[in-house]
């Protein structure tokens, strides 16, 4: 758990990156809305298949270990729900939105690790999308939120989503000045945090990826690990 300093700073800009920043020709298309459970089994173990031993990627292993295991539980969630029950349908739920979250972090890896290569998102089993319409500079990401979770070692950050924007990348601090290092990548404006140390604080910030190169940063959000 984490208890959330709402205190707001205003981060610095990086000047050295604007503009500067390779924008990915293609991005993920996830391609994981409206999937029947199914359909979400067959997708994972696909997933599963091209990712194993894949060159294009580095550091899958308990991520694809993790998928295999939510998608065996889903199977037999699905398995057992033929036979109705409210208990029964309301496991498959979770074993369905269990193994969901996964393939979007598998989603997130990829388009960080293919850095806008067709072939190499295509090798993992994700399709693919082209880049949107050049907008020109991007501004900077706003209400940048830190979200409590139960999960320990985990921060839910969320920021409100700017318009011709391709990516964004998720920064964190240990005094909000200075040594920021990516933590994190999103298509979306939302991401996961994990991997924090229990009693230490944490000072995040966001940039937007454009055609036009890499924004400003966000304010600065920070939150202390119980």
């Amino acid at each position: 758990m984490y208890r959330l300093n709402r205190s707001i700073t205003k981060a610095p800009r990086l000047r050295e990156r604007s503009r500067l920043t390779q924008v990915p020709q293609y991005n993920v298309k996830q391609g994981l809305t409206a999937l029947p459970a199914t359909g979400m089994v067959a997708k994972s173990r696909n997933h599963v298949t091209m990712m194993t031993g894949n060159p294009r990627y580095t550091g899958t292993a308990a991520l694809l270990t993790a998928i295999t295991a939510a998608t065996d539980a889903l199977e037999t969630a699905i398995e057992v729900a033929l036979g109705g029950g409210t208990i029964a349908f309301e496991n498959k739920r979770m074993a369905y939105a269990n193994v969901l979250g996964l393939l979007r972090e598998l989603a997130w890896l990829v388009q960080d690790q293919a850095k806008g290569d067709k072939n190499a998102i295509l090798s993992s089993g994700f399709g693919v999308r082209k880049k949107a319409t050049p907008v020109g500079e991007l501004p900077a990401p706003l209400s940048l939120n830190v979200r409590l979770t139960g999960v320990a070692g985990r921060v839910s950050l969320t920021w409100e989503s700017v318009y011709g924007a391709d990516l964004y990348h998720v920064y964190r601090s240990a005094d909000g000045v200075k040594g920021w290092e990516l933590c994190g990548v999103s298509t979306k404006g939302r991401r996961n945090i994990d991997g924090l140390i229990s009693g230490q604080q944490y000072f995040f910030a966001v940039t937007a990826i454009g055609t036009a190169g890499e924004s400003t940063f966000s304010d600065v959000a920070k939150a202390f690990a119980a």
